[in-house]
């Protein structure tokens, strides 16, 4: 988290726009480390997530809206942001081309998105159990995919048009990892969503697997990666 701090303390948010935001979580990183900001806006598709955090005193207005069929003018926001949502996304193309539209001349596209390569033995750990919650996900009708590689995702973000000036990796916080242990202990009901399909037992085995990564190399967050780009 220093290195997301040091890179973002001389940015300034102006009118900034999230999409997916879930709980706000990452506008409340960006809120914390930017020099200023003039307002704050988080979307999400789930109508239950906004109603719960609409009235949580943190200076962001939560909106029910849909990313790929944004409610906004063309130019609107100064910066527009994703942050571990590509991977959601079958298809990021429409996504993309909505956040370039609402987004001012020369404003500022910031993604953030755990990546695939290049993580350590206590990383994979994590990356397994992402990637099995994924696939159990999938199974259950929803849309959720493996993550990128590092490359992948800058290559995303110039093919969706816009210019990358900056981009750098940084670890999550402890509390983070704190959710990710709770997980591993809520692996075995994870997979009993899948209960009676014909890859069940596939997955019991991929849980024991995981639980035995665990337990011989422990679990640390896979490394995020932020790239900023400009319209």
């Amino acid at each position: 988290m220093e290195t997301f701090k040091r890179e973002l303390k001389n940015f300034s948010l102006g009118k900034c726009l999230d999409i997916g935001t879930r709980n706000g979580e990452f506008l409340l990183k960006l809120k914390e480390s930017a020099i200023d900001y003039e307002e704050l806006l988080g979307i999400d598709n789930d109508e239950a997530v906004i109603l719960k955090n609409k009235d949580n005193g943190d200076d962001i207005k939560f909106i029910h809206m849909d990313g790929e069929g944004l409610e906004f003018q063309d130019n609107s926001f100064d910066t527009v942001c994703l942050s571990n949502t590509l991977h959601h996304l079958k298809d990021s193309s429409a996504l993309m081309a909505e956040m370039k539209r609402v987004l001012k001349k020369d404003g500022h596209i910031i993604i953030n998105e755990m990546y695939s390569n290049n993580q350590n033995l206590q990383q994979l750990t994590h990356l397994e159990l992402h990637h099995m919650s994924a696939e159990i996900d999938q199974i259950l009708g929803k849309e959720h995919y493996h993550t990128y590689k590092e490359s992948e995702i800058i290559e995303m973000v110039k093919e969706s048009g816009f210019m990358v000036f900056n981009h750098f990796s940084y670890m999550e916080s402890d509390e983070f990892n704190k959710k990710l242990i709770k997980k591993i202990d809520k692996i075995d009901k994870t997979v009993e969503k899948i209960a009676g399909h014909e890859d069940y037992s596939k997955y019991v085995k991929k849980a024991d697997e995981i639980k035995t990564m665990y337990s011989e190399n422990g679990i640390l967050p896979c490394t995020q990666l932020i790239v900023i780009g400009k319209k």
